[in-house]
């Protein structure tokens, strides 16, 4: 496969001073704007930015996380819409996407407030055309538990499920579970089948571990993940089975940190 040359190598510092996080939002909701339609509708999806007169070298470059940024070397920098939901904007969301020598991608949305947090991945993870609608309509968004220097893989922030909003999710699965009429059936919830459980509304796992430090290194290995009844904690949580055949249980709904634990037999849930 030929690899293009880099237009913008690791290391390199382009011009005398940063552009401001503030002046890069100005000009992605100017690109945004004119891809819309008169109705407001998406006519346009990408717009490759690479040779505009938006200076995107010396942006990446005076970036906070402008390593991660560029990674083996840009290659393209283009505006897209893509697969996450913009709360404030009632439609898809529109990022930066910056394209790397050794065929991965990085995704910002810089705000007036701040420079944004970054993902990485392969841009065919973001695409509209790439997922099932319910990832591009979840409207799942909140506190993250993550350190803000580190990049996300393949989800973006606004596409996490806090801890807060997993625990509420396990209140309202005991509920909705209690209140069915006898014989209720199990509690046990194969939720990467049935994403809403026992109640409305979706709960997407990777959301989740996106959400933490732990849970980046494992989403991608996850084969089994269901709602179930923690018999020790009396109380709904999560079992998850990793590719290799390790299992762990999440007691989400604790006081304590909530980190995998990790055991060898699934006896301490209730599968029934």
């Amino acid at each position: 496969m030929l690899q293009l040359p880099a237009l913008l190598a690791p290391g390199t510092r382009v011009g005398d001073m940063p552009i401001r996080h503030k002046t890069a939002n100005e000009f992605l909701k100017e690109c945004r704007a004119s891809m819309l339609g008169d109705d407001g509708a998406v006519v346009h999806w990408d717009r490759d930015l690479t040779y505009g007169t938006f200076d995107w070298k010396r942006y990446l470059s005076y970036h906070p996380q402008s390593q991660e940024l560029i990674g083996t070397g840009v290659i393209k920098f283009e505006g897209r819409f893509l697969n996450s939901w913009d709360h404030n904007m009632h439609q898809p969301r529109f990022d930066f996407i910056v394209h790397r020598t050794d065929g991965t991608a990085a995704r910002l949305h810089p705000s007036r407030n701040g420079p944004g947090h970054i993902v990485t991945g392969a841009l065919n993870d973001w695409l509209c055309d790439s997922q099932p609608r319910p990832l591009l309509m979840e409207r799942n968004a909140g506190a993250t538990e993550h350190n803000a220097e580190q990049p996300f893989r393949a989800l973006h922030q606004v596409d996490t499920i806090s801890r807060r909003q997993a625990s509420v999710f396990l209140e309202q699965q005991q509920d909705a579970w209690q209140s069915k009429q006898h014989p209720r059936g199990p509690f046990m919830v194969n939720l990467m089948v049935e994403t809403s459980g026992h109640s409305d509304g979706h709960f997407y796992f990777s959301h989740y571990l996106n959400a933490t430090p732990w849970g980046r290194e494992l989403v991608l290995d996850v084969d089994s993940f269901y709602l179930v009844w923690l018999l020790k904690q009396e109380r709904p949580g999560f079992w998850m089975r990793l590719r290799n055949g390790s299992c762990a249980t999440l007691d989400v709904m604790s006081h304590g940190p909530c980190v995998p634990k990790w055991n060898e037999e699934s006896d301490e849930v209730l599968w029934r």
